[in-house]
């Protein structure tokens, strides 16, 4: 491991590449010590739920629209960022006037 760190240090790619087999050799190691015990089937079912909530809230994120872009600079601005009650929106780096899109 201090070989690793070495080349890490000195920024070598190799070194990053073996801490990394070397961690995850050792949490191998303890996952089967830990199924010998009783842990593994908690733990899998943990790791499953945890994963099939985050899929679930991917799923039920609306994308974003893409950005709309100032006619004057092409600067990328979304009409959601500004407030509805005004009666004119700007672009912040070149002060033009935008166009509200409602539509989004």
């Amino acid at each position: 491991m201090i070989v690793s760190a070495v080349a890490t240090y000195r920024q070598k790619l190799w070194g990053a590449y073996l801490l990394v087999t070397i961690a995850v050799i050792a949490d191998l190691t303890l996952l089967a010590e830990r199924a010998k015990s009783g842990w593994l089937i908690p733990l899998l079912v943990t790791l499953l739920y945890v994963l099939a909530v985050r899929s679930l809230r991917r799923a039920r994120e609306v994308p974003k629209a893409p950005p709309l872009t100032c006619p004057e600079c092409f600067a990328p601005y979304y009409p959601t960022d500004y407030r509805s009650d005004l009666p004119a929106i700007y672009c912040s780096a070149c002060k033009a006037p935008l166009p509200r899109n409602e539509a989004v």
